[in-house]
């Protein structure tokens, strides 16, 4: 298990989407053959797709949305319909990936936009700013040009995979939703918004994405996604992924250094919004708070298949052989060996891990980790249970050419028989 990456924000950045070509018509053929290839691989890949959906329940509504797809629909529509498919087994890492502003030359160079930033708070939808007038707003959104937000929401909402909580995907809806919208419904050159409570509706213009560009809506900004903090006695720090790289182990290695040297008595670390990266980092973090030996999952299954021996292929080692030796559909059950790392700085005071619904996948692995090893209090619920999928292929649609991903991995969380023993 040595790299396990979510973060729907990591799959808006890899897309190479043709929803830029929206206004491309292809035959009802065509769209039929892109469904039923989802359908098939996603039975072929997932090691357990229907754990939360079943499998009478996934080839109905695989033969409603056949039956839904129109002659001459755009790539636009059609995404919103293949996505609902694969997020429709509740697997977080398994999912559709969603279109970005710089792949859709058709917002570029053409069509105004829907300018109002938004906020989705327990699947309501709040008006933030309005780029147009360049000025704040706020209120709840019934509707857009008399369409209700419970219409135009449902196939966006339905797009997105998750688990326990759809708080996950919230912050990427909101960062796309502008060519979301787009795609739903096309543009316009006037938008009435009318917000809950308000007795005037809101009038504003669509805005041009060369618009945008200038008030630096969309371009990227040196954001630290490491943070550390001190008061009085007390250092927090924040991950907002596990993402492996080396400004983030260099981090690790600086806390802790801080933490021993200074006499710190309570660390707090902050994973809320961290949607998970590598199971590395946490052994990495986990054997600066304990000696005691231990485990990140107690076991792990792998679905044979071509596409997982082609991930394989590359790597030598006694995995990848056994892989190879299998035949396909064949279930590879890992029981994983005790990690024991001999960290220099061991931290023995106070240990605080604040969680929320939209921390994930190894994010989310940490955090209940901390709680079953006694190491520290964890505040705030995960959005991910002790069994979840990981590790990921990806794959293309053949005609429309949408990109997705499938889980090979199901991961069965450690829990420890001696918790009691963790700290020193």
């Amino acid at each position: 298990m040595k790299r396990i990456i979510l973060i729907h924000s990591f799959f808006v950045c890899l897309s190479q989407f043709l929803i830029a070509q929206s206004d491309i018509k292809l035959s009802k053929d065509s769209l039929h053959l892109d469904i039923d290839f989802i359908y098939s691989k996603i039975c072929e890949i997932h090691p357990d797709p229907f754990m939360r959906f079943s499998f009478d329940a996934f080839t109905q509504l695989k033969d409603s949305i056949n039956n839904s797809v129109n002659e001459n629909e755009t790539i636009g529509t059609f995404y919103f319909k293949a996505a609902s498919l694969i997020s429709s087994i509740k697997d977080g890492h398994t999912t559709m990936l969603m279109p970005s502003f710089p792949a859709s030359k058709n917002l570029r160079y053409g069509n105004n936009i829907f300018p109002l930033d938004i906020k989705i708070i327990e699947n309501k939808v709040y008006a933030v700013f309005d780029h147009f007038y360049k000025d704040s707003i706020s209120g709840e959104i019934v509707s857009i040009n008399n369409i209700s937000l419970d219409s135009l929401m449902k196939p966006i909402f339905n797009a997105n995979s998750f688990d326990k909580y759809p708080d996950i995907n919230y912050k990427s809806i909101e960062g796309d939703f502008l060519i979301l919208l787009n795609e739903l419904h096309g543009s316009d050159s006037i938008y009435k918004i009318e917000l809950k409570g308000m007795p005037k509706t809101h009038v504003t213009h669509g805005i041009s994405f060369d618009n945008l560009m200038k008030q630096n809506r969309y371009v990227s900004t040196n954001h630290n996604p490491y943070k550390l903090s001190t008061n009085n006695n007390t250092v927090i720090s924040q991950f907002e992924n596990f993402i492996p790289n080396d400004k983030l182990h260099n981090f690790i290695d600086s806390l802790f250094q801080i933490v021993i040297s200074e006499s710190i008595d309570t660390l707090i670390i902050d994973v809320r919004g961290n949607k998970g990266g590598s199971s590395n980092i946490i052994s990495t973090i986990i054997s600066h708070l304990t000696l005691e030996k231990f485990k990140i999952y107690n076991q792990v299954q792998i679905k044979i298949s071509t596409s997982v021996k082609e991930r394989f292929e590359k790597k030598d080692t006694v995995l990848s052989s056994k892989i190879f030796e299998m035949e396909n559909s064949s279930i590879y059950n890992m029981e994983l060996e005790y990690i024991e790392e001999q960290k220099e700085n061991i931290f023995n005071g106070k240990l605080i891990v604040l969680t929320d619904r939209s921390t994930y996948s190894a994010g989310s692995t940490f955090a209940h980790l901390i709680e079953n090893m006694e190491l520290g209090e964890v505040f705030g619920e995960t959005g991910c249970d002790d069994i979840y999928f990981g590790e990921f292929v990806f794959l293309s649609l053949p005609y429309t050419n949408l990109n997705f991903t499938i889980s090979t991995k199901k991961l069965y969380e450690w829990r420890s028989e001696n918790p009691k023993k963790s700290r020193n």
